[in-house]
């Protein structure tokens, strides 16, 4: 995935959404549907960690709402996928300000409004993705009976939407 995207002048999100896009165009095949609205999550860090070993496990994003046409091939999704999320990484400010406002709002309200929020908010949306990669380094788990401790090089993550959205897609890469 790598070599292709540096090969394109693409990030590895823009090849997997281009496939997202091409795929897309094949479930829709028969309707008349030129783009999609996704809810993607862009993680959120307030700091990068000085080593590989300082990095922990945090779950701080924001859900960003993504537009991106329907293509018949990737090759005609390439450049017009990229303008798509160039634009969107140029707006930080916005990720930073979904972040605060689900943070804060999840604290000071009621939860019936918020939730009630959730469910208008995700009716906007066709669905939901989230391109997760593998972790930086392993886990390391410890079994509750022998003591033994366990490595894990590999994870499977999701995005859980709650709300009233269609459908929830995770790719791991």
């Amino acid at each position: 995935m790598k070599t292709l995207s540096k090969s394109l002048g693409l990030t590895i999100n823009d090849i997997i959404l281009c496939a997202l896009s091409q795929g897309l165009s094949a479930v829709f095949k028969d309707e008349q549907i030129d783009s999609v609205q996704l809810m993607i999550p862009a993680n959120i860090r307030f700091s990068f960690y000085n080593t590989r070993e300082d990095v922990k496990l945090e779950n701080k994003f924001a859900a960003i709402p993504l537009r991106i046409p329907i293509f018949k091939s990737m090759t005609e999704a390439y450049s017009n996928i990229k303008k798509t999320s160039s634009a969107l990484r140029n707006t930080m400010s916005l990720f930073y300000g979904v972040y605060a406002l689900s943070f804060w709002s999840t604290l000071l309200f009621p939860r019936w409004l918020v939730t009630n929020q959730l469910i208008q908010i995700s009716g906007k949306f066709t669905m939901a993705f989230s391109n997760t990669p593998g972790p930086i380094k392993p886990f390391f788990y410890k079994h509750p009976e022998s003591g033994i401790i366990m490595k894990n090089l590999t994870s499977q993550s999701y995005l859980m939407v709650a709300g009233d959205l269609g459908l929830a897609m995770c790719a791991i890469s």
